[in-house]
């Protein structure tokens, strides 16, 4: 038997990993608009779904992470402005007892029953329960904490000496500057992880348990097309759903389940075109030729990430022109090469 020459190995391996490094990133844009597409990704198998299902929930975790940063930054600015005009006081607390320089007493938050103040005059003496739900309060003498569960704790300044070992105790700029540094760090550390378990683990369960009920749903078809096939074409159709329900909700067209409308209906016409192929053997079109279409879809990527992360004042139903450009640009560019399965039938 004839041995195959490592080089070549090396090349065919290499080719390998190229092919499936494009093929998660056009996963990005391919299933936007249809049939071979879905055909193939189900040939490819379940484990490939779940590895680009990981890559997409990274993409998004980033997108929205920056958006939270970018909030963010918008907040340390409006901190900056407030430091360097001397609108946030410096405070010091000596012997029990807090000594502000500057507006006393500040309000510096009063809405949607919370409140957040600084008083040393008397004007404030505590929370009032009835009018907030939460709130801290700064007096001469105490620190005030009531909770969103109604619990209301007095903190007397003398305790702090003891729990900081400082007397006294002086928050200025510099501290301020340091809490909001740490603050920020933890809030985008925090935001990072719960989006990454958000996008990937919570939703890849809830397209398993829908999943189920499509592939239920196939009746007699369900002998044509297993469950681990249909969950691998749903993992694909999150993609355009996603989309869809972006887009209309920037255009204030969304309403509650509009997501899963949109998830559902793209993958039962998705699983009707591989039923109607009869299996997941696809001729015509070549795989580098389908994945050179996903370059076309990189502007709208880009135009919906800007947008996701910074939320311009513009009209939203622009952001359509993008999309539907982008479909223009594909059906362009298929007509040089036509193949079985374009975009899905809706009826």
């Amino acid at each position: 038997m004839a041995l195959e020459h490592p080089d070549k190995q090396r090349q065919s391996d290499g080719q390998g990993c190229l092919i499936g490094l494009a093929w998660l990133a056009a996963g990005l844009v391919l299933p936007v608009f249809g049939g071979v597409f879905y055909r193939r990704s189900a040939r490819r198998g379940l484990a490939s779904g779940i590895l680009f299902f990981l890559f997409f929930a990274a993409c998004l975790t980033a997108v929205f992470t920056l958006r939270v940063v970018h909030g963010l930054s918008l907040v340390e600015e409006q901190l900056d402005v407030a430091l360097a005009t001397g609108q946030v006081p410096e405070i010091q607390i000596r012997d029990g007892e807090a000594h502000v320089e500057g507006p006393d007493p500040l309000v510096i938050l009063d809405e949607n029953r919370q409140l957040m103040a600084i008083d040393t005059t008397g004007r404030f003496t505590q929370i009032d329960p009835a009018r907030y739900d939460e709130g801290v309060l700064l007096t001469r003498s105490a620190l005030h904490v009531l909770n969103r569960g109604g619990e209301y704790n007095t903190l007397p300044l003398r305790e702090l000496h003891e729990v900081t070992g400082q007397n006294p105790i002086v928050i200025d700029a510099q501290v301020v500057r340091e809490a909001w540094g740490l603050l920020r760090t933890a809030g985008i550390l925090v935001a990072g992880l719960a989006l990454l378990v958000w996008h990937f683990a919570i939703r890849l369960g809830y397209l398993c348990l829908v999943a189920l009920a499509v592939w239920v749903g196939l009746g007699q078809n369900r002998r044509q097309v297993d469950y681990r096939t249909v969950l691998t074409v749903g993992l694909y159709a999150a993609v355009p759903a996603l989309y869809g329900h972006y887009l209309l909700m920037r255009a204030g067209l969304a309403f509650a389940g509009l997501q899963t409308l949109l998830l559902i209906l793209i993958w039962v016409i998705a699983l009707r075109r591989i039923v109607a192929a009869g299996d997941l053997q696809t001729n015509g079109m070549d795989e580098g030729f389908l994945l050179r279409q996903a370059v076309i879809g990189v502007p709208m990527l880009l135009v919906l990430g800007w947008d996701a992360i910074f939320t311009p004042e513009i009209n939203p139903l622009a952001l359509w022109l993008v999309p539907l450009l982008t479909l223009l640009a594909w059906w362009l560019m298929r007509r040089s090469q036509p193949e079985e399965g374009g975009m899905p039938p809706l009826a």
